[in-house]
């Protein structure tokens, strides 16, 4: 191969010296133009007076095994490359729970670095002791946890909600444990506010001396009613449930549907 005929030219005097070489790698063309990775190995013979007089050499194809590697090494790049940019939280632990790997996203949703996140022990960031120990219960039952929500502690001690799941694997020759977490604190504080904005009206729904009750334009079924329409008509709020506005507005229905 033309890229390595100085490399020869210039290492060729050393291969004399020294007498031998083993493990060399190298190319060269074959007979129908396309090249063939080598392993070189060799020895310099002398004649009585103890000069050069040849060189024995020997040629292992290694063609298909340097492809492999490439293959390989492509494949880990392609692999790197999703790991860094997913946009979910990664990590891989120990089953002492040491974090031996994250990328980016887990950095970011933790707020520690990866070499940070390298001396964290995952127990230190559950704000509830429970949550670990149903995780590793479901994780020996079932073999794997998916979608648990929990909440966490970030670096500086903040609480925010995340959707776990994780599984074994085998990681660099041992056990380990590979987590996926999506920060879903947003989520869940959008939640909250909803479930509050519900509670405040339906105090003032209870509460209100008016009699109220909210129907279902197609069914005319009551959906809602408060304390004062149900003290007023007798139902309990499941019976109002059972019931159509037709039941007791005292109306012809098509004067209602008007």
């Amino acid at each position: 191969h033309p890229d390595w005929k100085p490399h020869f030219e210039k290492n060729f005097p050393e291969f004399k010296r020294r007498g031998h070489v083993h493990d060399v790698q190298f190319k060269i063309k074959h007979k129908d133009g396309h090249y063939l990775d080598i392993l070189f190995e060799g020895c310099i013979g002398y004649d009585p007076d103890d000069r050069f007089k040849q060189a024995y050499c020997g040629f292992q194809d290694i063609t298909e095994r340097k492809q492999a590697e490439e293959a390989l090494r492509e494949s880990e790049e392609k692999y790197r490359f999703l790991y860094d940019n997913a946009m979910v939280g990664i990590g891989i632990s120990d089953s002492t729970g040491k974090i031996l790997a994250a990328n980016k996203t887990m950095c970011k949703i933790t707020g520690y670095t990866s070499e940070e996140l390298s001396r964290v022990r995952l127990v230190e960031t559950y704000i509830n002791p429970e949550n670990r120990k149903e995780i590793i219960e479901k994780l020996k039952k079932d073999g794997k946890v998916e979608n648990y929500e929990l909440q966490l502690y970030n670096k500086n001690k903040e609480k925010y909600w995340v959707n776990l799941s994780t599984k074994p694997i085998s990681f660099e020759n041992q056990e380990a444990i590979l987590t996926t977490v999506i920060d879903i604190t947003e989520r869940k504080q959008a939640e909250g506010s909803l479930w509050e904005s519900e509670a405040k009206y339906r105090a003032v729904l209870e509460q209100s001396a008016d009699n109220i009750f909210l129907v279902d334009l197609e069914t005319k079924k009551i959906l809602e009613s408060n304390v004062s329409l149900r003290n007023l008509l007798g139902y309990s709020a499941d019976e109002m449930k059972k019931l159509t506005i037709y039941d007791f507005v005292a109306r012809p229905k098509d004067e209602i549907k008007k």
